[in-house]
């Protein structure tokens, strides 16, 4: 595994606990079906899986720029573009703990390195 493989990993820790987590598992599944019927659930799955998930990374992405460990660029862009496949191996995987080793081989290739000097 090479060096940007491993920091691949280590910032991809958060979506394997929510999906090793049966509660948190659970929330998500049910938040991802409820959110077409309820609004406020709507609300707070759009808030909990998007908003608070952007604006955290966005802040950890513009924190790195500054300590010249990420190049310097849009932070948010940089937040939305690393999050979407995220958003995608949740919604693919949040039900099958079993696949989770295939789960860290589809993300490997994420490019999250491009973003390091």
């Amino acid at each position: 595994m090479t060096e940007s493989e491993s920091k691949s990993m280590a910032a991809i820790a958060a979506m394997f606990f929510v999906i090793e987590k049966q509660d948190i598992s659970r929330f998500w599944r049910v938040a991802h079906i409820e959110q077409y019927a309820n609004p406020q659930i709507y609300t707070i799955f759009r808030k909990i899986f998007f908003e608070d998930a952007i604006s955290y990374q966005a802040q950890l992405f513009k924190e790195m720029m500054e300590q010249d460990v990420f190049h310097q660029g849009d932070a948010k862009a940089a937040a939305i573009n690393f999050y979407s496949p995220i958003y995608m191996l949740l919604s693919m995987y949040s039900n099958q703990q079993e696949r989770m080793e295939e789960a860290i081989e589809r993300f490997l290739p994420h490019p999250l390195h491009c973003h390091l000097r």
